[in-house]
């Protein structure tokens, strides 16, 4: 019986193109011509191995993206670099693209489309190759440079896409490629580019002569680059301040890196790949990881920190300014003049400071102001209250780092690296900045000090596992001194909790009774289960905590639109959503949510739900849902629709659920339900937090896989190029 696989799922391609179909969020015409595509593809090939599915499943999912016509609707457009994602083998999947549209007739069309992919690739990596032999012959190959060489790499991406207009003409390209690395190393501060940058003409020769390139025609391509860096950092997609050599100094290069990164990312095509994965697929994905650790909401920043109980109910809440002295200097110069007058310290205690920073980046700037920075520790160390030791010498230690950061504006500053190589806990670092910040200081270093605080417990704390045993017992605490420092960080804990919560309330337009559902539940899921921040950032259980509330009260809410909510703060959060910790490896928010939050928040959501029946919200417009008219009718799992294709798994279903989907794709559904067309609904963005429909019964809500919605691929909000 042919096909068998497909009817009773038992073959490994069926069980990755089920799974992909709904990770994707493809559409009910893509799949089922992915699935014919994958047939005729097993059928045609005699040799057919299922360990090619990994990859020939995503072809047959892409290739079938293209086969509607060009006027149809494209909200379903699926990205090149979502079907890439976590493959093994870039070339691989160009390999079995190209066999592919070998063995399956298709439209013209659309082979002229994956020949053009096809050939981009191969284009593509002859420039890598050709980039890497002219860095490694005027760059010593070592891990000192990889960073150099990844942000030169990245600059050359953008300026394809920026000057080039992403046009695969070899004389142009390669005489970019050369501009890139001559206006790399000539401004990099390294010491073994000194002879480059003294004479920048035998540079550009000796490297136009690798390639047979003409000087003149490197210079026009070099002056149009340097311009697009000199625009990168007027409107600060990257930072220096000192033109473009500030782009490349040892402080700022990590940063820009990233900076660049996104701003690259953000510019690709659907049809284009990730070309920085020629570098290192794992150090990107592994970067991203750990920017997830950089975000909060600023705006609390100024704020005087009140503890807050685990009693405290979330309208009780005051959010006052701090107040600062007039006495104190605004200026940070003049502060750090006055803070460490009168302290002198021998040569000796100088060298024992510097050793202790051996293995960290940023020693050699802190030797430069050796004396401002032992004058630093040396004042905090007066903070430390404990008896002098090994330990309270490295915390001091890493607290000058931070201040010293502050002041002179230095971003290398790595806090996982201090941690390791002082071998001190992020909780301790964290008792020291709050013992700092309450102290009479500018309000800049204030503000300054609270963000490091914040960014600490939201994030860094939460991979020691030994402080987490200490914070589900700090009641139960018998040393009073210790006890008091894990209520203190509870307390402010909940306190930024409170108003991140709030402000993205408020964005969503939840009325005040949902808000303090939703802090009830968060309390209850950070006290009671803090296992699941093991790794993990805060604001992923503020996102879920949100979500899932809102779910059991049958609020139009979706993750889509609370991630929105995050990109209006900060840009970068993207990161926040797309890589969390489970189990071994990583997932975005949605499979963190059904894998991870649901194990331990599900009775609490449950409970919640049978309660929403007889309970009435407001939103700000004052509009009840008392008022309104609740949809109460949704595609059974028996609908005709449903069992008529045998294509649709158990996860595809929830396509025709009334209320799982996207909002995106309700309009068809409505044309679909309203056969007469008669009360066609109305989904306005001001109506977010409204109830849409009346709950499922509470048993049903909460299934496996029950998230009908996957995360966007495109970010809204980044300015458009600007070159």
């Amino acid at each position: 019986m042919k096909n068998l696989d497909r009817i009773y799922g038992l073959s490994r391609s069926q069980s990755l193109l089920d799974e992909l179909s709904t990770r994707v969020n493809i559409d009910y015409f893509i799949r089922s011509q992915s699935n014919q595509l994958l047939s005729t593809y097993k059928e045609t090939k005699k040799n057919w191995d299922e360990s090619d599915s990994e990859y020939i499943v995503r072809v047959a999912i892409f290739v079938a993206s293209k086969l509607r016509a060009p006027s149809s609707d494209n909200s379903n457009t699926i990205s090149l670099s979502s079907i890439l994602k976590d493959l093994p083998s870039l070339h691989d999947y160009m390999v079995k693209l190209k066999d592919f549209i070998t063995v399956i007739p298709l439209d013209g069309r659309i082979k002229a489309d994956m020949q053009s992919i096809i050939s981009n690739y191969a284009f593509s990596l002859t420039l890598f190759n050709k980039f890497e032999e002219l860095w490694n012959s005027v760059v010593d190959v070592s891990e000192e440079m990889e960073n150099l060489k990844q942000i030169a790499w990245s600059i050359f991406l953008l300026s394809r896409v920026n000057l080039l207009q992403r046009r695969s003409e070899i004389v142009e390209c390669a005489c970019m490629l050369i501009a890139v690395i001559q206006v790399t190393i000539t401004n990099s501060d390294k010491e073994q580019f000194i002879k480059h940058r003294k004479n920048e003409q035998e540079c550009l020769n000796y490297l136009c002569s690798l390639i047979k390139g003409q000087p003149e025609s490197v210079k026009i391509s070099a002056t149009h680059l340097k311009k697009m860096l000199e625009l990168f950092i007027q409107h600060a997609v990257i930072k220096s301040d000192s033109g473009l050599p500030g782009i490349f100094r040892e402080t700022e290069i990590t940063g820009n890196y990233e900076k660049l990164s996104l701003e690259y990312v953000h510019k690709l095509l659907p049809s284009e790949f990730d070309q920085r994965l020629f570098i290192d697929k794992s150090d990107i994905y592994e970067k991203e990881t750990n920017i997830n650790c950089r975000f909060l909401i600023k705006d609390c920043l100024s704020l005087d920190f009140q503890g807050v109980s685990v009693n405290t109910e979330l309208n009780e809440i005051q959010y006052n300014n701090h107040i600062f002295s007039d006495k104190i200097p605004s200026d940070l110069d003049i502060w750090l003049e006055e803070y460490t007058k009168g302290v002198e310290l021998d040569e000796e205690a100088k060298e024992t400071i510097s050793n202790s920073l051996f293995n960290l980046k940023i020693k050699p700037l802190v030797d430069s102001y050796s004396g401002t920075f032992s004058k630093v520790y040396f004042r905090i160390k007066e903070f430390c209250e404990e008896e002098p030791s090994e330990q309270i010498h490295k915390v001091a230690l890493a607290g000058s780092l931070v201040i010293f950061s502050i002041i002179f504006k230095i971003k290398a500053i790595d806090l996982d690296l201090i941690f390791s190589s002082l071998e001190i806990s992020a909780y301790e670092l964290w008792k020291l900045i709050k013992q700092l910040a309450i102290s009479p200081v500018p309000r800049s270093l204030y503000c300054s000090l609270k963000e490091q605080q914040i960014l600490i417990s939201t994030s860094y704390v939460w991979k020691d596992k030994k402080f987490i045993t200490q914070f589900k017992s700090f009641f139960a605490c018998k040393k009073e001194n210790l006890q008091m420092d894990i209520k203190d960080f509870t307390y402010e804990l909940l306190y930024y909790s409170s108003f991140a919560i709030k402000n993205l309330c408020r964005m969503l337009y939840l009325a005040e009774k949902v808000q303090e559902e939703i802090w009830q539940m968060f309390k209850s899921s950070l006290l009671a289960t803090c296992e699941m921040l093991i790794n993990r950032n805060l604001h992923q259980i503020i996102i879920c905590s949100i979500y899932g509330l809102s779910k059991a009260k049958g609020l139009n809410v979706t993750f889509n639109s609370i991630i929105n909510r995050f990109i209006e703060i900060d840009p970068i959060s993207e990161n926040l959503f797309r890589k969390i910790r489970i189990d071994d490896g990583t997932g975005d928010i949605i499979r963190y949510y059904n894998d991870e939050y649901l194990k331990y928040m599900k009775s609490y959501l449950l409970s919640a739900s049978r309660s929403v029946t007889r309970e009435s919200y407001s939103t700000p417009l004052g509009i009840s849902n008392a008022t309104i008219n609740p949809v109460a009718f949704s595609l059974s799992a028996q609908s005709p629709i449903n069992a008529c294709s045998p294509y649709l798994t158990p996860a595809m279903r929830k396509v025709y659920e009334f209320g799982e989907s996207p909002i995106e794709s309700l309009s068809s559904f409505n044309q679909m339900i309203s056969r007469n067309h008669h009360n066609i609904l109305s989904f306005e963005e001001e109506k977010i937090g409204m109830p849409m429909k009346k709950p499922k019964l509470a048993d049903e809500i909460y299934k496996d896989d029950e998230i009908g919605e996957n995360l966007p691929e495109d970010i809204p909000g980044f300015k458009e190029d600007t070159i």
